[in-house]
C-alpha cells in the first residue's frame, strides 16, 4: 500500500489543456476569450490565419465557453 501513495500524489496538481478552433479568416488579429461559467475571462488568444489555440493549466475540471 505504501508504494501506491507516491503514484496517487503524482497524479494530483495542475493539468494542461489545449483548445483549438477554426473561424473565418476575416477575424484574423481578433482576440478570442475563454470564459468560465460566471462569464469571467480565464484565458485569451489572437486569431491567426483563421485559427486560435488556448493552452494553459487548470487545477480542476470546469465548464467554459469561447
Amino acid at each position: 500500500m505504501l508504494l501506491a501513495l507516491p503514484a496517487l500524489m503524482a497524479s494530483c496538481g495542475p493539468k494542461e489543456y489545449h483548445i483549438n478552433g477554426i473561424v473565418n479568416e476575416q477575424l484574423d488579429s481578433t482576440s478570442v476569450y475563454l470564459l468560465n461559467d460566471k462569464n469571467e475571462k480565464i484565458d485569451s488568444c489572437i486569431v491567426t490565419n483563421g485559427t486560435f489555440t488556448f493552452t494553459g493549466l487548470t487545477e480542476d475540471q470546469m465548464v467554459a465557453s469561447v
